[in-house]
């Protein structure tokens, strides 16, 4: 037997929740703990309420101190989130929504703060947190076109220090770029760019291979012939870039 209790919004639609089962098996070791004698018979009602009490106690410890060892762990954390937050001047970003990303800010803030190197590693790691799949992109000037003779390089030598980090559009995609800037050493230039998705929709007569939207507001498609097309917000014609 087991006494539940259930803590957190009392809201309809809550989806955040949490429980301590408090036991009653230590109870049993309780009783056979007590001396022996007429005075303490431990079928008595008021003797069995004390126990029950004294177990029930005992065992709300027991399982608190397990939730502790949980809530060390930020990805894990839910009572101690806040606590976590507030240690680490979160959220420096947009607020996150759900309960994984909040850890997830809160496992890619102590990450930063223990120091990196901005390699692959690294990203992989506070992508994998924040939930998005990683393409890591190196301008190498070793990489060549043949397009004239095969030794025209594709880059000039400064673009060797220079990284792209390319993802597809996940949960928050505000969240990332904000994250990515915030974290990355002072002397390079982050660009977070997010991956077109086929959007087999249609404009009238114009088949739309792929659209996105840009962060100044315009809706960008690419035609079946290929031609660029852009629209503002609620337009309802599409206007050729």
């Amino acid at each position: 037997m087991a006494l539940v209790n259930i803590y957190g919004t009392s809201e309809a639609a809550a989806t955040e929740g949490w429980g301590d089962c408090t036991h009653r098996r230590l109870e049993p070791a309780l009783a056979a703990l007590l001396p022996n004698g007429w005075a303490w018979d431990r079928e008595d009602p008021v003797q069995k309420a004390l126990i029950a009490a004294h177990g029930a106690e005992l065992s709300r410890v027991e399982v608190r101190a397990a939730a502790l060892e949980r809530e060390l762990d930020p990805s894990t954390t839910f009572e101690l989130l806040p606590d976590w937050e507030e240690m680490l001047g979160l959220p420096d970003c947009a607020q996150p929504v759900t309960l994984e990303a909040r850890q997830a800010a809160v496992i890619a803030k102590l990450l930063a703060q223990a120091g990196h190197d901005q390699g692959l590693g690294y990203w992989l790691s506070v992508l994998e947190a924040l939930m998005y799949p990683l393409q890591w992109l190196e301008k190498s000037p070793l990489a060549t076109s043949c397009i004239d003779t095969c030794n025209s390089p594709l880059f000039s030598d400064e673009w060797e220090a220079v990284w792209s980090l390319v993802i597809e559009s996940g949960l928050d995609d505000a969240l990332l770029a904000c994250v990515v800037n915030h974290q990355a050493l002072i002397h390079t230039l982050p660009k977070v760019h997010v991956l077109w998705q086929q959007a087999g929709v249609t404009n009238g007569d114009e088949f739309i291979r792929a659209i996105a939207s840009t962060m100044n507001g315009y809706t960008v498609a690419i035609g079946e012939d290929a031609a660029l097309l852009r629209a503002k917000p609620g337009a309802s014609e599409w206007e050729v870039c």
